[in-house]
């Protein structure tokens, strides 16, 4: 539970925040994940090695502690599985991060430097409990300040609900929220749980997830009550394909809501995205029927980020047969032909790769944050920039890939943010054999 900050000088981490690994031993294992053959559509071949920390694409040396450069933060909540899975910049620059400790959901807010903040919760750090096993996966700031953490709940004989609380800015529990701050909501009993949440002009409040095999959209007013002028009494569930998941969540400026996830079916899994009206019907004017797939002529596909750019484009991001990739739709739902090849583009690094989320630069860039795997030494923290075309920018890390390694065997990146000077926040975890997982950060500079 402590945040002290230590020198990482081996391969075991301590826990609290730290600085990264030395230069020439992330130098050695970034070259371990030399590029080899790549495939799917737009195929981009990387190698991957570390930038100079003044280089778009470095470490940012200002982020972490004691004045020490690194660019890296370590927090330990617990000895189990602490992880980021959403991220999101205040306006005042503190960074928010929501994810697991334990059987709780957890949120850490971080200065502009990478201190925990001491004015949030405990010591910078907050776990809450919902039910038997609460899991936080996406997090959205109310103008106010109020912060909304959606994911899901577990209780025996029960299963999973969509689990969403309100937090004061100090951190604690918001109590005109729900039910002393939180909503428990069943959607349709089948294994339901959201993975984003966005907040509406109007301050009502959209999660999204999963409910069985299905998509599923919710709506809240304020108060934490289902939205009853949304869909059917408040949620709506679309059965797109065999199998289909809701991950992520944009808002567009008319007030549509831009869902994307995955949709198998007998050959395999697609990218999919799906637009719903501000009543909670599917959108008819976009792609068949209110939803469009793009397939990469694969066996898996599954999006987990999606994001706006300024023409009405829709940009989403994930992982396509082990490695990162991105797609590109039309405002009115078709592939975009002028991003990648024919609105999709794969980047493999190293071994194998996975995209997690996803964002867009005010000059329409596209940032793809994830983990590439070896297998020698391990997982790393990833992340792919490409240009508004869908080709990498060459001006980002090394031919347009970022890595940074936190020195153990399980270093992953699950979410990112932009902040308003460009920099780019990963979050994620990093795994220690004694220690466990703990939340893991990165910035790296954008320019």
């Amino acid at each position: 539970m402590n945040a002290n900050t230590h020198h990482n000088s081996g391969r075991s981490r301590p826990t609290g925040r730290r600085t990264g690994p030395s230069a020439g031993r992330s130098a050695g294992r970034s070259a371990a994940r030399a590029a080899g053959l790549f495939g799917g559509a737009a195929a981009v071949a990387v190698l991957a090695a570390p930038a100079a920390l003044a280089d778009a694409g470095g470490m940012d040396p200002a982020f972490g502690s004691d004045n020490v450069v690194s660019g890296q933060v370590v927090t330990a909540f617990s000895k189990q599985k602490d992880a980021v899975y959403a991220l999101a910049v205040q306006k005042d620059g503190k960074i928010l991060a929501v994810g697991d400790s334990g059987s709780g959901l957890a949120l850490a807010r971080y200065c502009p430097d990478g201190r925990l903040d001491p004015a949030f919760g405990t010591g910078g750090k907050r776990v809450s409990a919902i039910g038997k096993l609460a899991e936080g996966r996406a997090v959205a700031v109310q103008p106010d300040g109020k912060i909304v953490v959606a994911g899901y709940s577990v209780e025996p004989g029960v299963g999973s609900n969509f689990a969403l609380q309100r937090f004061l800015p100090n951190g604690q529990s918001d109590r005109t929220f729900g039910y002393g701050g939180r909503v428990v909501d069943r959607i349709s009993g089948q294994a339901d749980a959201a993975y984003a949440v966005a907040v509406q002009p109007d301050g009502k409040i959209v999660a999204v997830g999963t409910s069985g095999k299905a998509v599923a959209v919710a709506r809240y007013g304020t108060d934490g009550k289902r939205d009853a002028s949304f869909g059917k009494g408040g949620s709506v569930v679309s059965k797109l394909g065999a199998s289909d998941r809701g991950s992520a969540v944009a808002l567009q400026p008319d007030g549509k809501i831009v869902v994307a996830g995955s949709s198998s079916g007998k050959v395999g899994a697609a990218f999919l995205v799906a637009r719903y009206t501000p009543a909670g019907v599917l959108d008819q004017g976009f792609g068949k029927k209110g939803a469009a797939a793009i397939d990469f002529k694969t066996t898996s596909g599954t999006a987990h980020g999606v994001a706006l750019q300024k023409n009405g484009k829709i940009v989403a991001a994930g992982t396509v047969d082990g490695h990162i990739a991105a797609a590109r739709y039309t405002a009115d739902g078709r592939a975009d032909a002028t991003f990648g090849d024919q609105g999709r583009v794969v980047t493999q690094i190293g071994s194998a790769s996975q995209g997690r989320a996803v964002a867009v630069q005010p000059d329409d860039k596209v940032v793809v944050s994830g983990f590439t795997t070896a297998a020698d030494t391990g997982d790393s923290v990833a992340v792919v920039r490409y240009d508004a075309d869908g080709d990498p920018d060459t001006g980002f890390g090394k031919n347009g890939v970022a890595i940074s390694d936190f020195g153990s065997p399980s270093d992953r990146g699950h979410a990112v943010a932009l902040q308003a000077d460009g920099n780019i926040v990963v979050g994620g975890r990093s795994h220690d054999p004694v220690n466990g997982d703990s939340f893991a950060l990165v910035r790296f500079l954008g320019a």
